[in-house]
């Protein structure tokens, strides 16, 4: 009977030494828990704060980059707008040149098909060589041998140009000039001699 008394008299210090730290660790917290609710709240306010700050503060960076995202627009709108103009003004001049050309080519042509051109030369081969030039350039020739035929198409073509040599037979060049002026004053006549 006496060593299950120890045994039991064990187990009862045991209970006791266990219900002794636990009577120990309420009193504790009842009379510090004052201070534990103090540092909870403390630690409740600045987790607030923290996260006011990181609201706050990932507001401000997304503004910043949004700004810097509006700005990078801008430039490049501006620069695009910059090549814009630029290309345009290379497109217009190019446009302008080759209108011009166009232009250029055009009048050549309707001049050189509006202007008749009378070769007047009793040497055959000056007359046919003049010939084709002026219709390899693009005007309305006609040749005459002498002063009377050349006189004769003159009237009926109203050439505007006459290459006139100044000596032929029939009528020489000075008498053709004088009739030519008569019929059109305006006509420009280049008198050739050997």
């Amino acid at each position: 009977m006496r060593g299950s008394s120890s045994a039991g008299d064990g187990l009862g210090w045991l209970i006791l030494i266990v219900s002794g730290i636990i009577v120990g660790i309420i009193w504790f917290i009842t009379q510090h828990a004052a201070i534990f609710r103090t540092i909870g709240i403390a630690l409740i306010l600045v987790s607030l704060q923290l996260v006011r700050y990181s609201r706050k503060h990932r507001k401000k960076r997304e503004k910043e980059i949004e700004l810097r995202f509006v700005q990078k627009r801008k430039e490049e709108a501006a620069r695009d707008q910059k090549r814009h103009e630029l290309w345009l003004r290379e497109y217009e001049a190019r446009e302008k040149i080759n209108n011009d050309i166009k232009n250029r080519i055009y009048l050549d042509r309707v001049v050189a098909d509006q202007k008749k051109i009378l070769i007047v030369d009793d040497q055959n081969g000056i007359r046919i060589l003049l010939y084709e030039i002026f219709k390899n350039e693009g005007f309305h020739a006609f040749m005459a041998v002498d002063g009377r035929d050349a006189l004769a198409i003159f009237k009926a073509e109203s050439s505007d140009i006459v290459l006139l040599d100044l000596r032929m037979p029939k009528m020489n060049g000075i008498e053709f000039l004088s009739k030519i002026k008569e019929v059109n004053h305006s006509a420009v006549v280049f008198m050739m001699s050997a």
